[in-house]
């Protein structure tokens, strides 16, 4: 058995020109939040929960992993719906369970988790980011990192 040890790859002509096997992890890039963010609305709000990303090639894929504390308060039954963007580019949208209410329960506290892979095209710096609303036409009340509660995104750069 043979042992290769190495302290730098370079391409022929530049860095840049290495080639990685399809599948290979280039960069990961985490991010966290911890603040309140609360609404009473329908409409998309953002949740605070942002990461951005440089490819260092076109043909790159992006793995995104979300881990949203999403919460509900007050004595009706809803849905929180999420949403990933890139930029302004809606990629994914997707709901917690419906959050009942028993009549004896007011607050529920949960983890929204989702998965996407993205083909951004780009080796420009590229923004993801998360926002959240209510599903139902209620008064509720919904929030997203709830008494500091945490939300993470993590952004895999993978050789396309």
């Amino acid at each position: 058995m043979s042992t290769l040890k190495v302290d730098t790859i370079q391409g022929k002509t530049s860095a840049g020109t290495v080639a990685m096997p399809a599948g290979h992890v280039i960069q990961v890039i985490e991010n966290s939040t911890t603040t309140q963010v609360n609404s009473t609305s329908t409409t998309y709000a953002d949740t605070g929960l942002t990461a951005t990303i440089t490819p260092q090639f076109t043909s790159s894929k992006i793995a995104i992993f979300i881990s949203q504390n999403v919460h509900k308060s007050y004595q009706h039954t809803d849905q929180i719906q999420l949403n990933i963007l890139r930029g302004s580019t809606q990629l994914v949208q997707w709901a917690t369970e419906l959050l009942h209410d028993d009549g004896a329960l007011n607050h529920f506290n949960i983890y929204g988790s989702q998965s996407y892979i993205d083909s951004p095209s780009t080796t420009s710096p590229t923004t993801y980011k998360t926002q959240f609303r209510r599903r139902l036409s209620t008064s509720a009340q919904v929030s997203v990192q709830y008494a500091s509660g945490r939300s993470s995104i993590m952004l895999m750069e993978i050789s396309g």
